[in-house]
Parts: C-alpha cells; sequence; structure tokens
C-alpha cells in the first residue's frame, strides 16, 4: 500500500500473472456488527478506482486487504452479519457498484458512462447504521478517482 494525498491509497498486486493496480478512499464507516466467523467488523464504505482493468481485480484486492466486500462469498465476505441488538442483516449481493467509466476510443477519444446510485446499495448502508448521504458522497468520491 502506497499512501497518497488526501487519504487516498493504491495496492499493487499482480492478478494472476498480469500487474494490477487500485486506488481507493474511505469515505465512511458504519455501525460495528458481528461477521459470522464471530470477529466484530466496521463495515467501510470506499471509493475505488481499478488503474488497471484485471477481472475481479477489485474484489481480489480488498480480499487481499483483509476486507473483503460484503457479499463476495467466493471472497471472504459475509453474506449476513449481525448487529448489537442481535438483528441479523442478509447481504443481498455484492456490495459493488460501478459509479463511472472511463474507455478509450480508438480515435484516442473517452467514452464516460456515469452510472445512476444503486438504491439496494444505499439501503445496505443505512441497515448497517451507515449515514443517509454517504452512497451519494462514495460515488462522487469515485467519479473524481476515475480520471484517465
Amino acid at each position: 500500500i502506497v499512501p497518497l494525498e488526501m487519504g487516498l491509497e493504491q495496492h499493487d498486486e499482480p492478478v494472476g500473472d498480469r500487474p494490477a493496480s487500485t486506488r481507493f478512499a474511505r469515505v465512511a464507516l458504519a455501525s460495528e456488527h458481528l461477521h459470522p466467523d464471530g470477529m466484530r467488523v466496521c463495515p467501510a464504505l470506499l471509493a475505488l478506482d481499478p488503474v488497471t482493468g484485471r477481472k475481479h481485480q477489485l474484489r481480489l484486492h480488498a480480499k487481499s486487504l483483509g476486507a473483503p466486500l460484503l457479499g463476495d462469498r467466493a471472497n471472504g465476505g459475509a453474506r449476513r452479519l449481525t448487529a448489537e441488538d442481535g438483528s441479523v442483516l442478509e447481504i443481498p449481493r455484492i456490495m459493488l457498484h460501478a459509479a463511472k467509466l472511463e474507455l478509450a476510443r480508438s480515435d484516442g477519444t473517452l467514452w464516460v458512462v456515469v452510472g445512476p446510485q444503486a438504491l439496494d446499495l444505499a439501503e445496505t448502508w443505512r441497515s448497517l447504521g451507515g449515514v443517509a448521504g454517504d452512497v451519494e458522497r462514495a460515488m462522487e468520491a469515485a467519479t473524481d478517482l476515475c480520471s484517465c
């Protein structure tokens, strides 16, 4: 991990036999929950920028940093968490959403696609004790990170 400006960090680790790099920033923390393996966890909302574009790169980098994405059972992410009051929160899917994609066309211009907010992700975040508006801030931060 290489610390960068304003809380931005970079993780460089090969995916398969190809180099891979991901920039990320923590946007917010939710309430503490109990992971199925008995560990106490405090879910974090991240803005991610895959500098390279390897298959499953973000999921694999999160796993290698010891923070698998919620819902990503294949890489150790919890499918359910237990709150302090004993209530169980089911994670309906892998909690990953593309805020913005920038792709270079053959003529050198960029094709930019900005995605809508993932309402289910925002609802899951609020259920985890996250603050309303955090997901929107994360999407804005991810959009700012992504600059080809």
